[in-house]
């Protein structure tokens, strides 16, 4: 019949036994359904039974935070970011919705940089705490700016992004970018020749390298012109 080729179904069909007894009007068995409709890469259904367990029980952050991991299959990132929220929010203590909301935060920012958005990002991402990867992007929004006082915050920014992430050699070579700015050249040097011991093959140690050997051939020829 029509109603047994429907993806309803055959997710009902493969939950068998197991729940077979469970109340079908209770979130848990929408629950249910929506995972089993995940297992089975039918990502519509899953949306669809998730939504009607929230709404049978808004207060579970679980259910938030399979309804933000759907919605990412379905490629809604700004989707799942508002249901990560509404986890976290529910449970702050969940450590499993806190990084898929961080992770989601740090993709739509980086996604508004290159759209050219910087402010968005820089808005978005300073709702993100304790992450290095989303102290570089605000640094580099920061950087862009081209002004002192955006310097300064964007030296502060990636300086917090070593101290939690001391592997970071894109870090360093933007700290050695805004050093060199300041007209503090030891401190560009520093952060430059940190960028080399991490990542010896970065795009950027290479001009760092050409410009030592410069000096240094400056300084030689200079020693025999004496």
């Amino acid at each position: 019949c029509t109603a047994c080729q429907s993806p309803k179904f055959a997710v009902m069909a493969s939950l068998g036994a197991e729940v077979a007894s469970m109340t079908r009007d209770t979130a848990e068995w929408k629950k249910r359904c929506a995972m089993e409709a995940m297992r089975l890469a039918d990502f519509e259904t899953a949306a669809a039974e998730v939504q009607r367990a929230i709404f049978l029980d808004r207060k579970r952050s679980d259910l938030f935070q399979l309804q933000g991991d759907i919605l990412l299959h379905l490629g809604d990132v700004k989707a799942a970011q508002s249901s990560f929220q509404k986890s976290v929010m529910l449970d702050r203590s969940s450590a499993s919705s806190t990084r898929r909301l961080v992770w989601v935060t740090v993709v739509e920012g980086l996604r508004e940089m290159k759209g050219g958005e910087f402010h968005a990002a820089m808005t978005r991402l300073r709702h993100v705490e304790d992450n290095g990867v989303a102290l570089y992007l605000q640094a580099v929004c920061e950087a862009r700016r081209d002004n002192a006082e955006a310097r300064d915050r964007a030296l502060r920014l990636v300086d917090k992004c070593i101290a939690l992430d001391p592997s970071c050699a894109d870090a360093f070579v933007l700290r050695g970018h805004l050093c060199l700015s300041m007209g503090n050249r030891s401190e560009a040097k520093s952060a430059y020749w940190r960028t080399f011991e991490l990542c010896p093959n970065h795009p950027h140690v290479q001009g760092f390298l050409a410009q030592l050997q410069k000096e240094a051939t400056k300084l030689y020829e200079a020693a025999f012109a004496c």
